[in-house]
């Protein structure tokens, strides 16, 4: 059976304690997942009403079906509630099943986050390369954290 994170109880399953965990060992600065979708759960993703259905606030497309966001509200809340220094950036693609070129700008994304020396040069990377739909998840995301008293900073 597959829990998505953005459930309170993925985090007390196998999968979601190890992930707990290794956040926990590693202590990361930055924190970044990666998921695929299938193209058909493009509109459920990017919907004005996401935030209703699903908890969440709408994706973002930066380009060739290539959606981001920030990690499941519940993973940062935990994350805020429990450690003592959680990460400084949280960032997540959503990557269509089947596009080889999202695939590779997708690597081209990874690679500037990873090479960020701190999170406000990857949201300057961000915002260079694509400003439109920073300044948008910026937006939605301080709407959505504001709404539910969310812990950090875009993205």
């Amino acid at each position: 059976m597959n829990v998505s994170t953005l459930d309170k109880h993925f985090y007390s399953t196998r999968d979601g304690r190890r992930l707990l965990s290794l956040v926990d060992m590693v202590k990361p600065d930055m924190y970044f997942e990666l998921h695929s979708y299938s193209p058909s759960s493009y509109e459920r993703m990017t919907s004005p009403q996401r935030m209703e259905i699903e908890g969440a606030p709408p994706l973002v497309e930066l380009e060739r079906g290539i959606l981001k966001g920030s990690v499941s509200p519940v993973l940062r809340s935990i994350l805020y509630d429990t450690y003592p220094n959680p990460p400084e950036l949280f960032f997540m693609l959503e990557l269509p099943i089947g596009v080889k070129e999202s695939e590779e700008i997708a690597v081209e994304i990874l690679v500037a986050g990873l090479t960020s020396n701190t999170r406000l040069e990857f949201v300057e990377y961000l915002e260079r390369n694509y400003p439109e739909q920073t300044l948008v998840g910026k937006e939605l995301f301080e709407r959505f954290a504001k709404k539910i008293g969310l812990g950090g900073e875009y993205p």
